[in-house]
């Protein structure tokens, strides 16, 4: 696609979510017009805020903090589920200094049953995010200086090796797993998306990935491996373990982020949001890109590979640009 067809792509998927995905039919928008307004205006404030989120060198350990706890939950999990849960989550997790103690000791300590009990039995992700917080809290009293200052050091976030480098610090810190890293750099105001088995298996049906390349570090050597353009869940799933895809990933969405002067954190929101289960609480009522795309409501179908043809294809490959 060119980069015109990027502006086109992006508008119409972001007037569909906004027309289309506010209303379960045309019927319930013609008859009730002010729930469909409503999910509008949530709808735009999402995205709005989503373009409105910033970098910010100077953020707070407590920020910082409060974006990192509930990341690892979101990981193959229902967005509305989760959602339903992160006051309550942010409340017993947003503090990183509680977790020094006893109480969270996995699987012995009170505060750490008491979650599992009452809030969500992920154990694995709940140790996670206690290893996680200690390991910031080492972290910041053998350096004296913020989590964010931490996260920096040596790393220019404006370039592709620097968040690179900031993306290789927080996965091998933390512990946490490839998508669930890249969510949390994205809500940290990095310019990056998640690679979720949503945002994957949109991005191939679309046109907008058709390969990736793959670069021998040793030898140099690259070659370039196709996209399963009809992609099944458990593909798009193993694809976002995949490092290769996952940068070439990244170069191609700031590519459209640059053509649309849409952020990535937008990007991701529009796009992700087509494909996504229906969220009524956030104003999306149905999906329109899901599991059987419901084309004809979609305005964006003339720059999309399924929308065009009805099915599907390879066709023309472009190279996405090594980083």
């Amino acid at each position: 696609m060119a980069g015109k067809d990027w502006v086109q792509l992006m508008a119409g998927l972001r007037s569909t979510l906004i027309n289309k995905a506010a209303a379960r039919s045309r019927q319930e928008a013609e008859n009730f017009p002010e729930i469909v307004e409503q999910r509008r205006a949530k709808i735009l404030a999402e995205i709005g805020a989503a373009e409105k989120l910033a970098f910010d060198p100077a953020m707070s350990d407590d920020a910082f903090w409060s974006r990192t706890c509930t990341k690892p939950f979101y990981a193959h999990r229902p967005v509305d589920r989760i959602r339903q849960h992160e006051a309550e989550m942010q409340a017993r997790l947003g503090n990183y200094r509680d977790f020094l103690g006893t109480d969270w000791e996995p699987d012995t300590g009170r505060q750490f049953r008491a979650f599992l009990d009452e809030v969500m039995s992920e154990r694995d992700y709940l140790e996670k995010v206690v290893k996680a917080a200690r390991t910031l809290a080492q972290t910041k009293v053998a350096r004296e200086r913020t989590f964010m200052e931490w996260l920096l050091a040596g790393a220019d976030p404006l370039s592709w090796e620097g968040r690179r480098k900031i993306y290789a610090k927080l996965a091998s810190h933390l512990g946490y797993g490839a998508v669930t890293t890249f969510h949390l750099m994205m809500e940290l105001g990095f310019a990056v998306v998640k690679p979720d088995q949503v945002l994957n298996r949109l991005v191939a049906r679309m046109g907008i990935m058709t390969e990736y390349e793959v670069r021998n570090e040793r030898t140099g050597t690259r070659r370039w491996h196709p996209v399963e353009s009809n992609m099944t869940t458990a593909m798009a799933r193993q694809l976002g373990q995949n490092d290769h895809f996952n940068w070439s990933l990244q170069r191609r969405m700031a590519e459209i982020s640059k053509a649309t002067g849409i952020s990535m954190r937008a990007l991701d929101i529009v796009i992700v949001k087509m494909g996504q289960v229906d969220d009524e609480a956030n104003g999306y009522a149905r999906t329109i890109c899901g599991e059987t795309p419901l084309c004809s409501l979609c305005e964006a179908k003339a720059f999309c590979d399924l929308g065009r043809t009805g099915t599907t294809k390879q066709g023309k490959r472009r190279h996405v640009p090594a980083i």
